[in-house]
């Protein structure tokens, strides 16, 4: 989950954001910070679905032989 989305929001909009599948219902006063959530909550599907798009894609490449994967190694950026 990116960071800097989630700096700045407040226990309970943490808590509505970062709640996992399924819906939602947000009952907040004006300024309570609603829209905020709403988009913090579409900006966590749309890079959930780009990634899983990206790895099926790259999967497919492999599997198809047009990405050659000879001496690539693998690892997080912390263990490379």
């Amino acid at each position: 989950m990116n960071e800097q989305i989630l700096e700045g929001l407040n226990k309970e909009q943490l808590e509505a954001v970062t709640h996992g599948e399924g819906p939602l219902l947000i009952i907040a006063g004006a300024g309570t910070g609603k829209t905020r959530v709403i988009t913090n909550e579409m900006y966590q599907a749309i890079n959930k679905v780009s990634r899983r798009t990206a790895l099926s894609d790259l999967r497919g490449l492999v599997e198809s032989g047009q990405v050659k994967t000879k001496g690539i190694g693998k690892g997080t950026k912390y263990s490379v």
